[in-house]
This record gives C-alpha cells, structure tokens and sequence, in this order.
C-alpha cells in the first residue's frame, strides 16, 4: 500500500496576515486593492543531499517572513486531489476539537526551516507539496520540489529466534539474531494486535506490517528502535518505559512479540513473532516519569497512511 509520509506539515496562513492593515483616515483605492509594494507568497523547496533509504533532508525559503505554510512528502504519482484532501483533513481534524491550527498541530512554520523527511519507502520517487491557506482555513495554492528517488534497501539473510523464560506464562522475553544486522522489536497485547489485523484487512500473520507500523511511530517520536545483539526484555519494564499504562494489565494476559531486520526504518528481512501469557501483573505507570507517550489506539488504514516526521 503506498504511503503518504507527512513531516511537520505546513499551510500558509496568508489572504489576510500577508495583506497590510489599511488606514481608515486614507482608504485604499477599491480599483487598486492589493498594494503594489507587497509581494505575493512564494515558497522555495530545495532538496538538501540525498535521498537515503528512508529519508531525505529539505530546506523550506519563503520570500516573505509574516506568512506560514505546512508541507508533506507523498509520491510523486499521488493526484493533486488526494494531496488536497489530505492537508484539508489535517485543518478539520484540529477544528474538530476546537483548536485553532496553531494549536493543533505545531506544524505551521513560517521563515526559513530546514527538516529531515523520514519513515519513506525505499526505492520510491517523492515529491515535497506544501500549501498556502487563509485565517478562515481556506486552501491556495501549491508549491512542489523537484522529484526524489529514495536509495534501494539491503535485503538481510539474519533469522531473530523469540525465546520466553517459561513456555506457558512469562515475564521476560529474549531475542536472539542469527547474525550482526540492525533489527527492530515490539511486544504489544494480543487483543490490540488481532485488532490491528483486523482495521488493516490483513489475511497473513501480520508481523511485517505490525512491526513497519510501530517503527514509523518509534522513529517519530525519537524513541529507540534499533537493536543489534541479544535482547532479554522484561515486559513490565518496557511497558514502563515506552508507554503509559492508563490501569494494571492482569495476570494471564495474552501478548504477542515479533521482531525482523531492518535497513532505517524499512523492513529488510524475515519477521517473526510469537504469543505468551503474562505470569504476574503489570502495573500501570510502572516507571515515573518514563512514559513517552499514551498506549496507542488501533488506527485507520487511511490515517496510519499519513505519517509525520519529527527530525
């Protein structure tokens, strides 16, 4: 499924915070009715070195300072369409719980800002949209870089073995990689996991679009997720760590762990994964202060399509 890669999107907040203010002693000429000093909002897109497996860096040059945009990485056969609905339903799913886009997102730049597009498909052709819109959130006009290709992957031969301490109820999981590759790993509850199967209408086992998923929201959130060597992880603890436990999981708890190689943040090899039973409780908040983030809701095909990069 392609994928639309969003990072720190951006829309020009310009019909009214680009015109100046005019003077009630000296009304403007209603036959004249832009002033001929003020320029129009133009945006330069610069592609900055480049493009590796799954990332590409950008530069972002507008010619006037008191104007915003937000912009998104998609592929370059995307329709013009698909990118327009998409910035619209980025400003509506904000004004939906009452926050201007501002407050919503934290996306809208203005000046000069230079990012790293990151989470790409490899060997995929890109281009960089950003558009303009007014204070009453209305749409203008689109500005687009030139096209990118992003690197090929480095397919991995490395088999990952997933080990528990007791075959029936655990607390500790080990991975053991059959070789030196970069590889990633994920625990999550079985019950979540099944549901995710089932919004994204996958038939197979799951585990590679599982874990491609979750990698796009660990790079996102400049969390750890690479990992070389054996890994013996205790499950209450990177619960505690990686999220923030709204109550205690029980005892007897079905979870799942998978695990596979990865070149950046793209899959390069095998997935595997297995199921256990949690042997004890897991409290929640296990670890003060550690939590980064909420326990993540199952999400939508069309919005697990638009992904943000934050580097």
């Amino acid at each position: 499924m392609k994928k639309i890669l969003f990072a720190l999107v951006a829309i020009a907040l310009v019909a009214v915070s680009c015109k100046p203010k005019e003077d009630p002693t000296n009304p403007q000429d209603p036959t004249k009715p832009d002033d001929p000093q003020k320029e129009a909002f133009k945006l330069t897109i610069t592609l900055e070195g480049s493009a590796t497996v799954t990332t590409q860096a950008a530069k972002f040059v507008p010619n006037l300072d008191d104007c915003y945009y937000m912009y998104v990485a998609a592929p370059s056969d995307i329709d013009d369409e698909s990118i327009s609905n998409f910035f619209y339903s980025q400003i509506m799913g904000g004004l939906d719980f009452g926050m201007d886009i501002l407050e919503a997102y934290g996306y809208v730049y203005s000046g000069e800002h230079s990012t790293v597009f990151i989470v790409l498909d490899p060997s995929t052709t890109y281009k960089i949209y950003a558009m303009q819109v007014d204070e009453d959130m209305n749409q203008h006009e689109v500005f687009t870089s030139e096209a990118f290709t992003t690197a090929a992957m480095t397919p991995s031969e490395m088999t990952i073995a997933i080990t528990t301490d007791r075959q029936d109820s655990v607390s500790t999981v080990t991975f053991t990689p059959s070789g030196d590759d970069t590889y990633f790993y994920f625990i999550y509850p079985k019950s979540q996991f099944d549901a995710f199967k089932q919004k994204m209408k996958i038939s197979g086992d799951g585990w590679a679009e599982f874990l491609a998923y979750f990698i796009g929201d660990f790079a996102e959130y400049e969390m750890e997720y690479e990992f070389t060597g054996t890994q013996n992880v205790d499950v209450a603890e990177y619960f505690g760590k990686q999220f923030e436990i709204p109550e205690d999981i029980p005892e007897g708890t079905a979870f799942v762990a998978c695990a596979a190689p990865i070149d950046e943040t793209a899959i390069a090899g095998a997935a595997t994964g297995i199921t256990f039973v949690t042997r004890s409780v897991i409290p929640a908040n296990v670890q003060a202060g550690a939590p980064q983030k909420r326990m993540p809701v199952v999400r939508t095909a069309q919005k697990s399509a638009f992904r943000s990069a934050r580097r």
